[in-house]
């Protein structure tokens, strides 16, 4: 069974990391992150199966793990999630939680609004990585060189783009960011990592950077409404190996150009306007069974090669 298999994973990563907590920071905080990565994952199991209590609890591990990390926006996202939830339970039922989860979100909020300066020792390798991402995440993507004026600015320490550039793609590869560019003659530009956020809502029309791997196809369990259709959109399924998965679309003329790539396994990425799925009834398509964010794409990345597939024209990028 699945859910056992990532309760399991949690608990031992939760252990790992406590028994890290004076000794290693940079391995404490990686536990912790993986930990609150699968319990997202498993929250939302459970939520598609109307498990509540277990999805409440494994929401909130998620918003602890990652605000002991320093990951103070995605706990952010976590406690949000959790309140919209309660909205439609008996809050009586789940009082204790629903309380935890507003004192988490005002706590968070606060760290995020105003106390964030003097939440980082910078002495500490670790502290200035958990900095960094912090800035990626407050200005919802930004290239290297505002990342340095930015770090300057808002902790009154230099630091030189080399290392901007190590320190995400360390971040990278703890799945806290995502990068597009470089090393020549493009732009080094880092975003959030939005795939495995419990809530993306915070992110909704804002351009961004998602990645994931083409599950399928969906522009035929779409109909299309003419009063609001005026582009030919190819709509694809992509999943970051999360629930639920992101809906992406893609102008015709881009998937008739390079339609053998567009097959199962193909891996992106995709900057555009992030939304819910409400934007795709805006722009003609409809659909009552998918209720997941779409994102409408301007650039398209094929992630093994960093090659661009696509860039709509009079974007840019």
């Amino acid at each position: 069974m699945r859910e056992k298999h990532f309760e399991t994973k949690i608990s031992s990563n939760l252990i790992r990391a406590q028994r890290e907590e004076s000794k290693n920071n940079i391995k404490k905080n990686q536990y912790l992150e993986k930990a609150a990565n699968d319990s997202v994952k498993l929250a939302n199991m459970y939520l598609q199966d109307n498990s509540y209590k277990k999805c409440i609890e494994y929401f909130l591990t998620a918003a602890k793990s990652y605000e002991k990390s320093k990951g103070y926006f995605q706990s952010k996202s976590c406690y949000k999630k959790l309140v919209s939830i309660y909205k439609n339970l008996y809050k009586n039922n789940y009082y204790n939680y629903y309380d935890k989860s507003l004192e988490g979100l005002s706590r968070v909020k606060r760290v995020i609004h105003n106390d964030f300066k003097e939440r980082f020792n910078l002495e500490e390798r670790e502290e200035r990585i958990s900095a960094t991402n912090f800035l990626i995440w407050k200005n919802n993507g930004v290239k290297t060189n505002d990342l340095k004026i930015q770090y300057e600015n808002n902790f009154n320490t230099s630091i030189n783009i080399g290392t901007i550039r190590n320190y995400s793609e360390e971040l990278e590869n703890r799945n806290a960011v995502v990068i597009w560019g470089g090393p020549q003659g493009r732009p080094f530009r880092i975003y959030p990592n939005l795939m495995n956020l419990a809530t993306r809502v915070d992110h909704y029309n804002e351009s961004t950077l998602i990645e994931g791997t083409v599950q399928k196809r969906l522009t035929k369990e779409f109909s299309i409404n003419t009063d609001r259709w005026n582009f030919n959109k190819e709509i694809f399924e992509l999943n970051g190996k999360v629930v639920p998965s992101i809906l992406v679309t893609v102008d015709m003329n881009a998937y008739v150009n390079n339609i053998d790539r567009f097959s199962r396994g193909l891996q992106l990425k995709a900057i555009g306007k992030l939304n819910k799925t409400s934007q795709l009834s805006k722009m003609g398509y409809d659909s009552k069974k998918y209720t997941f964010d779409v994102l409408d794409s301007n650039i398209l990345i094929d992630d093994k090669t960093g090659e661009k597939i696509y860039d709509r024209p009079g974007f840019g990028g």
